[in-house]
Parts: C-alpha cells; sequence; structure tokens
C-alpha cells in the first residue's frame, strides 16, 4: 500500500509538472492517458490489499472506505476497461494527416487533423508536386530579396524505444525529464511516462520508470549506430544525475 501511495504522489507531482509543458497536444494527451492507466492501477490495488485484509488502524479504516468510494460509486469497473482500450488505440498512432486551407497568396490561414492513421506516412509524387506549385506561387507574389525557399517537411518516421530504469523512490519527475533534456544529443527526442512501478523484484526504497523514447533526425532516417549511441546517452546521464541503473 505504501508503495502505491508513493506512486500516486508521483502522478501528484507530473500533474504539477505538465501544466506549464510546451508539449505538442498530442504528447499531452499520451501523457494524460498514462497517467489515468497508473491511477487506475494504483486504486485497484489499494482496493484489493485493504479488502482482504482485517483492517484494525482508525486511518488504513478511513483509506478502506474513501478507496471503495471510488472504486464502486464512479464507474471506476468501466473506467478501468475504457482506458485499457483507449491506451492501446493511441499507441498504435504512427502518423496524422492534416489539412491546410490557403489564401489566394498561397498562405496558410487554418489547419486542422484530416485523420489519425496506423500506419506511417510516405511521401507521394503528389507532394512533391504540390511543393513544386506552392514555391512558383510564392515566388511570383513576393520579391527575390524577401523570398526564402521554403524547405521540405520531414516525413521521416520516429524510431521508437522503451527505456526502463530503476532508481530512488523519492527520484521526483522534474528531476527525472530535466536529466533527460539536458543530455546533449545529434538527434530529435520526444518522450513521455509509460509507467512506474515500486514492489516485488525491486529493492526496497526503489521504484521503476519506464518512458517511451521517440527519435528522430529532420534530414534522413536514424541508423541503428545513431540510435543506440543516443539511447545510451540518456542512460548515462540518468545514471549521474539521478542514480538511475538501466533496468
Amino acid at each position: 500500500i505504501k508503495e502505491l501511495l508513493e506512486q500516486l504522489a508521483f502522478l501528484k507531482e507530473l500533474e504539477r509538472s505538465l501544466k506549464d509543458s510546451t508539449a505538442a497536444p498530442i504528447w499531452q494527451l499520451v501523457n494524460r492517458l498514462n497517467e489515468l492507466e497508473i491511477y487506475v492501477k494504483c486504486i485497484s490495488g489499494i482496493n484489493k490489499a485493504l479488502s482482504e485484509n482485517d483492517i484494525k488502524s482508525d486511518g488504513l479504516k478511513f483509506l478502506k472506505e474513501y478507496v471503495s468510494s471510488i472504486y464502486q460509486e464512479s464507474g471506476f469497473e468501466h473506467l478501468q476497461e475504457d482506458i485499457k482500450d483507449l491506451v492501446n488505440e493511441v499507441r498504435e498512432i504512427k502518423s496524422v494527416s492534416v489539412g491546410v486551407n490557403l489564401d489566394n497568396l498561397m498562405r496558410p490561414v487554418e489547419v486542422g487533423i484530416v485523420s489519425i492513421n496506423t500506419e506511417p506516412f510516405t511521401k507521394t509524387p503528389f507532394l512533391n508536386r504540390f511543393l513544386e506549385f506552392a514555391t512558383k506561387q510564392i515566388e511570383k507574389n513576393y520579391s527575390a530579396r524577401d523570398f526564402k525557399p521554403a524547405q521540405d517537411v520531414a516525413v521521416f518516421p520516429p524510431s521508437l524505444r522503451d527505456l526502463s530504469v530503476v532508481l530512488p523512490s523519492d527520484t521526483t519527475y522534474a528531476q527525472i525529464t530535466s536529466a533527460l533534456d539536458k543530455t546533449p544529443l545529434d538527434v530529435d527526442l520526444a518522450y513521455h511516462l509509460i509507467d512506474v512501478y515500486q514492489g516485488e523484484h525491486l529493492p526496497q526504497g526503489k521504484k521503476s520508470v519506464t518512458f517511451s523514447l521517440a527519435f528522430s533526425k529532420k534530414d534522413g532516417t536514424l541508423k541503428d549506430k545513431e540510435i543506440d549511441q543516443a539511447f545510451n546517452r540518456l542512460v548515462d546521464q540518468l545514471k549521474a544525475q539521478v542514480g538511475a541503473e538501466l533496468r
């Protein structure tokens, strides 16, 4: 129970850290879903532990009643299934298609998501033709002095890896993400929290934290060597900054 309560406290701190986050909305959504998934696991675990034992302490009796009310009276059972299904669906997303409205000078005025896809996006001949057409239109309407040729949009899918580390249980989410953000990398990095675990198979005073990492670069597909180098740098940084060990 103590370990599960510590995980809930970690989630509370995580929520405060993410309030001012500048992450893209899609990453905020993924983070929020993972938070809910961990919250559901914690409430379910606490409810099970308290229900299966003869509780004497007044404090634990109060906790038992409080957790039981959450578990039984707020559609919690349905929430468990909904969150599980939604998290699985979100993890299947590989690309999004967007629609862009243009004015008569080919300048974007509105943008919106057209579809969310389970397959990676690949460049098509149509996109190349459109970019050539758009470039010509812009060149016609702007002087050569002011015109700066547009660069092609990066369409190379990211390389995904999970990073699981064991670290002291009092390590905060802010300390972990600070270490990740300060790691010198030659590639772009995006990440979100997948799981926090304390309990069996872990030493006393330790917890396991798992992040999903997305490595990418704008000018090509990453090679395994580049991904391994970036991953190892993150592990070394976490070891140095928060005493983490690769699980």
